[in-house]
């Protein structure tokens, strides 16, 4: 788990999953950013633990942990069936090196 900033402003709780192709946000998450997820196109079929749902491709501005920072990240907001937003593969490889040690992640730009 991690408490990123994104976009600046808001802060959102993401789990870590390196089996995610992306970030994911859920539905509130995305509210809460400012995203409108209301008027949002979800014409992608994703494929999730759970089954399958709709998601609408979105740009975040950056998303920023600790003195880390990844701009213009892709990701997807997912119509349902999402109840924690995940911090997939998107924003992983944009980063120089992340490791786990014990309960800790440990992440270089």
């Amino acid at each position: 788990w991690t408490r990123a900033l994104v976009n600046k402003k808001t802060s959102v709780e993401f789990m870590v999953d390196t089996g995610a192709s992306v970030v994911a946000l859920t539905y509130k998450d995305a509210q809460k950013m400012g995203l409108r997820p209301n008027q949002l196109d979800y014409r992608w079929e994703i494929r999730t633990a759970g089954g399958k749902t709709m998601g609408a491709s979105v740009v975040i501005d950056q998303i920023q942990i600790g003195q880390v920072k990844v701009k213009n990240v892709e990701a997807m907001v997912l119509r349902t069936d999402l109840e924690q937003s995940l911090l997939g593969m998107t924003f992983l490889r944009e980063l120089y090196s992340y490791e786990f040690r014990g309960d800790r992640m440990i992440i270089q730009q």
